[in-house]
């Protein structure tokens, strides 16, 4: 239980063997979402990748569980792109 959160994840596992997941939402905080995601604008998601691979990655993979559109993943493709150009010396 790293996060402290053992308790939460034995409610949800019991809501979601009922099938009672729109109610499963209410019981995740921000404060959980942060620890598993990148959200925001994406300057914001672009810089909570960098926070957390700084280091130890100079790649990722972008997931998403929908299309984001397009401009909107050309601007994180931008941001990541020009901030991890400095790691290596060169573009990537």
């Amino acid at each position: 239980d790293l996060h402290g959160w053992g308790a939460v994840h034995t409610e949800l596992n019991a809501m979601s063997k009922r099938g009672a997941w729109e109610a499963m939402s209410g019981l995740v905080s921000d404060e959980m979402l942060d620890a598993f995601v990148a959200r925001g604008t994406p300057s914001q998601v672009a810089a909570t990748i960098r926070a957390r691979t700084a280091g130890i990655s100079d790649e990722v993979a972008l997931y998403q569980p929908f299309p984001l559109p397009e401009p909107t993943m050309a601007e994180l493709a931008g941001e990541l792109t020009a901030t991890t150009a400095g790691l290596s010396g060169r573009p990537r």
